[in-house]
C-alpha cells in the first residue's frame, strides 16, 4: 500500500511540474529584450524593473550517484523579492522539486531561501521525503570477526526537515539558529536481505533525530547564486535533543575567483569538513563525511562500514 502511495505522489508530481512548465514558457511572436553588457561582459539589469513580479522557472537536471545510478530531476523555480524598495537584497527562491533514477530511487519535496530588509535577515527552509535503492554489505555473523560478509539489498526511507534564521550583526557575518529533522527507515528488499538487517540491529521503525544548529558565517560574494569572486565560509554545530544526544560540528569554505577580464572563467575553490562527538545510529552512516551530496563519493553507499 505505501508504495502505490508512492507512486501516485510522484506521478502527481510530474504532471503538476510539466503542467507549470508549459505555462511559464514565453509567448509565441512576443519578442527578447536586448541584453546589455558592461565592459567585463556581465549583464547589466535595472534594479528596479529586476525587481517587479514574479520569475518562474521549470530546470530539469540530470544526475548520477554510485548507489541511486543516473537519474532526472525536475526542480520548480519561484524568484521574487518580498520586501518592497529593497534594492539590495538578493532574490527570494521558493521551488519544488521531484528526482527519479534507473534504480527506482526517488524523492520529492520543497524549499524556501527569503532574503528580508536589505539582506539583513536571511530565512531558509525545506522539506524532501524520498526511497533509495542501494546495496549494503553486512556481517553474516555481528561480533565474529572472521565471519563472511553478506550483501543486502536495501531501501532506505528517508525524511528530512530543517529551518535556519540568520541575521546579520556585522558587515557581512551572519548569526544563525534554526531546527532539523532527519529520519530513516532501512528496509530488505528480499527475504535475506532483511533478515541481514536484522542480524545486525536495525531497526524495524523509522530512527528520528532532531535538534539546533548554531551557526556563524562570513560572506563577501559579489552574487550569492552566480558569485564571480569573494568567499563564504561557514561554521555550525548541530546539538541533537533527545536519545541521540552527539553534537556536529560542521566546517564550509567556498572561494571565488575570476580568471581575467572574462567572466566566463571562474575559479571556485571548495573545503568541507564535518564531525561527530559521538558513535551515530549505523542508519545515518553514509551521510557522514560528505557535503550533502555536493561532494561525491568514489565508491557506492553501504560498501564500506566501519
Amino acid at each position: 500500500m505505501l508504495n502505490k502511495i508512492k507512486k501516485v505522489l510522484f506521478s502527481f508530481l510530474i504532471l503538476t511540474f510539466s503542467t507549470l512548465g508549459a505555462f511559464a514558457q514565453l509567448p509565441i511572436g512576443q519578442d527578447k529584450e536586448e541584453v546589455k553588457k558592461d565592459e567585463h561582459g556581465r549583464q547589466i539589469f535595472d534594479d528596479k524593473k529586476e525587481r517587479k513580479g514574479v520569475k518562474y522557472n521549470l530546470v530539469p537536471l540530470p544526475s548520477y550517484d554510485p548507489a541511486s545510478k543516473w537519474g532526472i530531476s525536475l526542480i520548480n523555480l519561484i524568484n521574487y523579492y518580498p520586501s518592497k524598495g529593497d534594492l539590495k537584497s538578493p532574490p527570494s527562491t521558493s521551488g519544488a522539486m521531484a528526482n527519479y533514477t534507473t534504480n527506482n530511487s526517488w524523492m520529492a519535496g520543497v524549499f524556501n531561501k527569503i532574503y528580508l530588509k536589505e539582506d539583513l535577515w536571511r530565512l531558509t527552509a525545506f522539506g524532501f521525503y524520498g526511497a533509495f535503492n542501494t546495496e549494503m554489505y553486512l556481517s553474516t555473523a555481528p561480533g565474529q570477526e572472521e565471519a563472511p560478509m553478506g550483501l543486502a539489498k536495501v531501501t532506505t526511507n528517508i525524511a528530512i526537515g530543517n529551518f535556519m534564521v540568520e541575521r546579520k550583526i556585522f558587515s557581512r557575518v551572519y548569526l544563525g539558529l534554526g531546527y532539523q529533522y532527519n529520519g530513516r527507515l532501512v528496509e530488505g528488499r528480499d527475504s535475506a536481505s532483511q533478515e541481514l538487517l536484522d542480524k545486525n540491529h536495525f531497526g524495524d521503525e523509522f530512527e528520528h533525530m532532531h535538534g539546533l544548529r548554531y551557526a556563524l558565517s562570513y560572506d563577501t560574494r559579489d552574487n550569492v547564486n552566480y558569485p564571480y569572486s569573494g568567499m563564504i565560509v561557514k561554521v555550525s554545530m548541530d546539538q541533537m535533543l533527545g536519545s541521540d544526544k552527539q553534537n556536529i560540528f560542521l566546517a564550509d569554505y567556498r572561494q571565488f575567483f575570476t580568471l581575467g577580464d572574462n567572466v566566463s572563467n571562474v575559479l571556485a575553490v571548495h573545503a568541507f569538513g564535518r564531525f561527530i562527538s559521538a558513535d551515530a545510529s549505523r542508519s545515518f552512516w553514509s551521510s557522514y563525511g560528505r557535503a550533502g551530496g555536493i561532494a561525491q563519493r568514489g565508491y557506492e553507499t553501504g560498501r564500506y562500514n566501519d
